[in-house]
Parts: C-alpha cells; sequence; structure tokens
C-alpha cells in the first residue's frame, strides 16, 4: 500500500485512483483470509466426528461392526486382527489431518489481531482517497460486496 499523498503534492487524481484500487482489491483480498478461520472449524468437525467413530468402533461399540466371531470358519478368525489393523491406520491417520487443522486454526488465531489491525489501517487509507477522489469508488457492486463484507462481525 503506498502512503496516501494528498493533492498539492505533483500526484494526480489518476494516481490516486491507483491508490484507491490497488488498497481497495488489497481489502477484499484480507476480507476473505478473515473467514478462514470458521473454514477450519467446518472442517475439522467431520474430522473429529471420525476419530470418535473410529474410537467406538475400536472398543467393539461403534456402528456398522462386522462380529466375526460370530461367523464360522478360519478366515473369520484372520479377518479380525486386519480388521484392527485397518481401523487402527484410519484412526491414526485421521488423528494427523485434525492435528493439522488445529495447528492451522491456532495459527489464523495468533495472527488475526495483525489482520484486524491491517483491515483498519486499509480500510481508513480507503475511505480518505474517496473522500479526496469523490466518484472514484469501486463498481456499485463490488463497492456494496466490500461493504456488506466489512459490516460482518469477526
Amino acid at each position: 500500500m503506498i502512503p496516501l499523498q494528498l493533492s498539492g503534492t505533483g500526484i494526480s487524481a489518476g494516481a490516486l485512483g491507483a491508490q484507491l484500487q490497488e488498497s481497495q482489491e488489497d481489502l477484499l483480498a484480507l476480507l476473505d483470509c478473515r473467514e478462514w478461520v470458521a473454514t477450519l472449524c467446518v472442517q475439522a468437525r467431520p474430522v473429529s466426528q471420525c476419530i470418535c467413530l473410529l474410537c467406538l468402533q475400536q472398543q467393539g461399540k461403534g456402528p456398522g461392526l462386522a462380529q466375526p466371531w460370530q461367523s464360522s470358519g478360519v478366515g473369520a478368525r484372520w479377518c479380525e486382527p486386519a480388521l484392527a489393523e485397518e481401523r487402527q491406520k484410519s484412526l491414526e491417520l485421521e488423528e494427523y489431518h485434525h492435528s493439522i487443522l488445529e495447528a492451522d486454526w491456532l495459527l489464523e488465531l495468533e495472527v488475526r489481531p495483525i489482520l484486524i489491525r491491517r483491515i483498519d489501517v486499509i480500510l481508513q487509507h480507503c475511505q480518505t482517497l474517496e473522500r479526496v477522489l469523490p466518484g472514484q469508488t469501486l463498481p456499485a457492486p463490488q463497492h456494496t460486496q466490500l461493504r456488506n463484507r466489512m459490516a460482518t462481525t469477526w
């Protein structure tokens, strides 16, 4: 973001308009980043549910369990250890996936205050430029989208 340089310093309206457009694009990009924490929470929920289900299945309490000891024959006894091993590998994979999502979530929470401050600085810069350059705001659909997204709460 280029610091605001008001008229009277040799900067043309076109250059200020370019600054405004660049700042508005930066603001839109940062507003997209703001929604990432919610996305991570949504992604983590099914992974957590899968982990719980796999734990229950390992304990013999979960749905969808085949009870190989009820079957007759030698093959039924062989399937039980293989099935337990497959469940254990699935559980480890889901726990790893969950740990990645959790680490991303914690990082996003750490970065959030910086993001909030940056959005505020760029927003103030855009508002100042809009006052200096009347009629130089974003086209109506984008301007409405920007205002609506800024109005949503954190």
